[in-house]
Formats: C-alpha cells, sequence, structure tokens
C-alpha cells in the first residue's frame, strides 16, 4: 500500500500519502463510452506484476505495462502452455494492434493496449525475449465468464466511497467497478466487519486495490466464500476517518 505520512496543521491532524514518481501517468477521466477498466501493469527484471490477475470476458481491458527496469522488455497475452502465441482478433485497416503484445518496451516507459477476452479460461502475460520468461518474467491469470459475474460499481472521491448496492451474494463473483473521481489517489479494500487494514485472502490473493489514481477505472473481482458483515474502506491514512467507509452485507 502507499507509504503515509502525517503532518500538522493549525493544531489539527491531516493525513497525506506520500508523493510517489510512478512510470505510469494518471489516465484521463473516463469519457462518455468509455467502459474500458485501467490495469496498471509494473515490469522489471524479471517479474511481471498486473494489478489485477481475475478478468472477465466481454469487458475491455486497458493494460498501462510500464517498465521500471534497466533492459528492453515485452510484453505478451496468452493461453496458458502456449509459447509466444499472442491472441489474435480481426480488425480493420489502421484500428487497434491486431495482436495481444507489446514490443520493445524501453526502459522507464509505458505502452498501452485495450484488450477484451473472447473466452474464459488461464492465461499468462510473458516476456519473450530469449531467457526473460525463463528467469521469472511469465505472470498466471484467469479470466472468468463475464456472464457469472455480478457487476456493482462503486464510486470514490473525496473522502466517500459510494456502492451501487449494500449486499452481494455469497458464492458468486462479484466485480467492483471501483472509478476515483477525486483529485488524489485512493484504494479499496474489502475486510470483515471491525477490521483495520485486514483484507480478505483467498489462494494468496487479497481483497484489494491499491493506488487508484484519480481518472482511474479500476476492477477486483472477489468471491466471498460465506455470508457475513463487510466493510469496504480506503485506508490511505486520514481517509478513512475522513469518510471513506462503507458497509456491505454478503447474504447466502
Amino acid at each position: 500500500m502507499l507509504t503515509r505520512r502525517t503532518i500538522v496543521l493549525a493544531g489539527s491532524m491531516l493525513a497525506l500519502p506520500s508523493a510517489r514518481v510512478r512510470a505510469n501517468a494518471s489516465p484521463a477521466t473516463p469519457q462518455a463510452g468509455d467502459t474500458a477498466i485501467h490495469v496498471p501493469v509494473q515490469v522489471t527484471e524479471w517479474e511481471i506484476d498486473p494489478g489485477q490477475r481475475v478478468f472477465r470476458t466481454s469487458q475491455p481491458y486497458r493494460f498501462i505495462v510500464a517498465n521500471q527496469g534497466a533492459q528492453t522488455h515485452e510484453w505478451v497475452i496468452e493461453r496458458a502452455g502456449s509459447n509466444d502465441e499472442p491472441l489474435e482478433r480481426e480488425v480493420a485497416t489502421g484500428d487497434a494492434p491486431s495482436e495481444s503484445e507489446l514490443e520493445d518496451i524501453e526502459p522507464e516507459t509505458d505502452k498501452t493496449l485495450t484488450w477484451t477476452f473472447a473466452d474464459p479460461g488461464d492465461y499468462t502475460m510473458t516476456c519473450h525475449i530469449p531467457g526473460h520468461a525463463e528467469a521469472g518474467m511469465r505472470t498466471p491469470f484467469t479470466v472468468v465468464d463475464g456472464a457469472s459475474v455480478k457487476v456493482v460499481a462503486v464510486d470514490a472521491s473525496e473522502y466517500a466511497l459510494r456502492l451501487a448496492v449494500d449486499t452481494v451474494p455469497a458464492g458468486t463473483p462479484v466485480a467492483f467497478v471501483v472509478t476515483n473521481h477525486g483529485k488524489l489517489t485512493h484504494e479499496f479494500v474489502l475486510e470483515p466487519k471491525g477490521a483495520s487494514d485486514d483484507p480478505l485472502e483467498n489462494g494468496g490473493a487479497t481483497s484489494e486495490i491499491e493506488d487508484i489514481l484519480p481518472g482511474a477505472r479500476r476492477e477486483i473481482i472477489w468471491t466471498f466464500a460465506q455470508p457475513g458483515a463487510i466493510q469496504v474502506v480506503c485506508h490511505i491514512a486520514g481517509h478513512m476517518e475522513a469518510g471513506m467507509i462503507a458497509s456491505l452485507t454478503v447474504t447466502a
């Protein structure tokens, strides 16, 4: 999560996130008709670290791939078990790329690809420059059937989290689509009611979205294992206390 710092102004305490140099520029505020979800991806030697690892079919995703390493890398989406076989789509001449890959991403630069998955299944993000995948630059992820997912819109701003619903079912994948309408970076954490920065866990995954930049639309797809009371929080210092907390009930 963000590094925090606290400053005192005129006898009152105000918590602010520390400044951070980021390779990814803040996305523009989504325009009318733009439904793409932003997915920041950091590549370094020797790792590919996406901000999301479960996706859904029929939903456009805008992958913003930032090379924070010292070498040139590439980024390829492919079926699990494939070897340098990017996905393909039919496009008109001059339109978006026909394959799911970004080549020659130079150090300290980023490139963007918008992609919609047609089929559920297991996939990987891989760098196929010789030796890079073998050194660790291969990250698995999953695509689920979008028709099986309940979508919940979430608006974040200074200082509130507003969910479109206050109940969701257990055992059903829920896509929380969080749009940051504010001017500050926020985060989104699902945790048991009364907890303190203690996200849920499932198979090594945690129920949180970090570093939601102003104007960004981010997503987490989560399946609640059992009914119960959940709180939805931004735990950047001072934000919860200022009002960025909401309640959610998971039903049987």
